[in-house]
């Protein structure tokens, strides 16, 4: 599901797993609660975030962490 952004009456944030706006959605947010966690299964994640212009706040705050799939295994 892709939202509408010029139909949509708040600011939003897409998660792609990928370097580009064509690399599929892991995560559509708009709102104020708060997501799960998502994780990508590249090494890169495109952050797109959308103002509707209609009211000023905050915006968004992220967190981001390493996944370690291996924890414990030397890698040269």
């Amino acid at each position: 599901m892709y939202q509408n952004y010029f139909n949509s009456s708040y600011d939003s944030l897409t998660l792609h797993n990928g370097d580009s706006n064509t690399a599929p959605i892991i995560g559509e947010y708009s709102g104020s609660s708060v997501p799960t966690s998502q994780i990508s299964s590249t090494n890169s994640v495109l952050i797109q975030f959308q103002s509707d212009f209609t009211e000023t706040y905050t915006g968004f705050q992220l967190e981001y962490h390493q996944y370690d799939p291996f924890p414990g295994e030397q890698r040269s």
